[in-house]
């Protein structure tokens, strides 16, 4: 998965590799600049960037470019609330990003409901980009988190082996956020084109038969993959348990099982240990 840090224009100091994207008037006003990656959701191959530029009057410019787009097609594109992993409203509506060219300029001072947003609120958001197929099929082709929810570059990944001649196998990824969270994501091959395979994180290491220690959302069989965003550990009787940083998680005595279905929790298909008890 590409990822774009944050990037600051300072007077004077050029951090960028292009200095275009200095915006100077004839005053000497110079705003600052921040990318961040727009990568491919699902089995999609669309992917790119969305640069937010501060312009002088206190809007903001966001130009989005994508490749792999579709030709003849106009993919509508949103900042929704939240993460990624979650199923966040439209908080503010770009111009369609122009499938033949694979690109969208929108500048705006305001979020959808008509309340002001400043530049500052915008590089500490909570939320995501996502960009569609055609207003007609709104399925997600590709997705970036932004704000706090932007990825630090920080990764580890862990091996999931097969169980029981399963067929199924993989890796977990952990991901760090800039707000400390762990975005998780599960990539298996093998899975069957129906239903869906229940995942957790479980005390421990493999054969020692601990109890669930954090819920991840499940597998799609058809596509091998999901996505969880972690902060907090699983509590039976609360609806959030104690806060988990992504530093703790990595270091968590813990692993990771996929399950045949709901139905067959007993039936473990792919297993990997994660955290300290991996060599």
């Amino acid at each position: 998965m590409k990822k774009f840090a944050l990037v600051f224009m300072f007077a004077g100091l050029l951090i960028s590799c292009d200095s275009d994207d200095d915006v100077i008037d004839d005053g000497g006003f110079e705003g600052e600049t921040v990318e961040y990656a727009i990568n491919p959701y699902g089995d999609s191959e669309v992917e790119g960037m969305i640069t937010f530029t501060e312009n002088e009057d206190g809007s903001i410019t966001a130009d989005i470019e994508l490749e792999n787009t579709v030709e003849g097609t106009m993919h509508p594109a949103h900042i929704h609330a939240g993460n990624g992993t979650e199923d966040g409203d439209i908080v503010l509506t770009f111009d369609e990003v122009d499938g033949d060219e694979g690109t969208s300029s929108t500048t705006f001072s305001t979020w959808d409901d008509d309340s002001d947003v400043t530049w500052d609120e915008l590089i500490e958001y909570d939320g995501y980009v996502n960009v569609h197929l055609s207003d007609e099929d709104l399925s997600i082709v590709a997705q970036g988190d932004i704000g706090e929810n932007e990825l630090t570059g920080e990764t580890v990944s862990y091996n999931l082996d097969e169980i029981s001649e399963s067929g199924v196998s993989g890796e977990a990824i952990f991901e760090e956020r800039v707000n400390g969270e762990t975005l998780v994501t599960l990539k298996l091959e093998g899975t069957s084109e129906e239903g869906e395979h229940p995942a957790h994180i479980h005390a421990g290491s493999v054969g020692d038969n601990g109890t669930i220690v954090i819920s991840l959302n499940s597998v799609g069989g058809e596509s091998g993959w999901s996505q969880t965003n972690i902060s907090h550990y699983d509590d039976a009787e609360e609806e959030e348990g104690e806060a988990v940083s992504y530093e703790e998680l990595i270091e968590i005595d813990g692993y990771i099982n996929i399950h045949e279905s709901a139905e067959n929790l007993e039936v473990v298909i792919a297993q990997g240990n994660v955290g300290e008890n991996v060599e």
